[in-house]
């Protein structure tokens, strides 16, 4: 299907048997993420995604160290997009940030909306 031109594709069979692995080896890895949901309280954790172009030009190709994300929010980057579809786990703070770039956030409700707030997302 990827060879016809489809972004993503789908198998649910290799889904199941891979969440079925996961459930053994790291349950507990797995439950956490399984709980990753916005709709439960202000504590729930919660993952987004950030589009860089979407911030003020004054946050814009900065880096993290410079947008101070966890200082100021008490969200973690646990990765970033860059402009050519690489993925960057953990970013290093010196990582210098391109405005066509995305941000993976984990926090809890309370400081999602916090980033969202002065970051003017919203």
């Amino acid at each position: 299907m990827e060879w016809a031109g489809a972004n993503h594709v789908i198998m649910p069979d290799k889904i199941g048997g891979d969440h079925m692995a996961v459930l053994i080896t790291v349950p507990d890895l797995i439950h956490f993420l399984g709980n990753l949901d916005w709709w439960k309280d202000e504590t729930s954790p919660n993952l987004e995604e950030v589009a860089l172009r979407q911030l003020p030009k004054k946050y814009q190709n900065k880096s993290l160290k410079e947008l101070q994300v966890r200082e100021r929010t008490g969200c973690n980057v646990i990765g970033y997009k860059d402009a050519e579809g690489n993925q960057h786990i953990n970013p290093d703070a010196n990582h210098s940030l391109s405005a066509d770039g995305k941000l993976i956030i984990l926090g809890t409700r309370q400081s999602i909306k916090k980033l969202n707030k002065i970051f003017q997302l919203d």
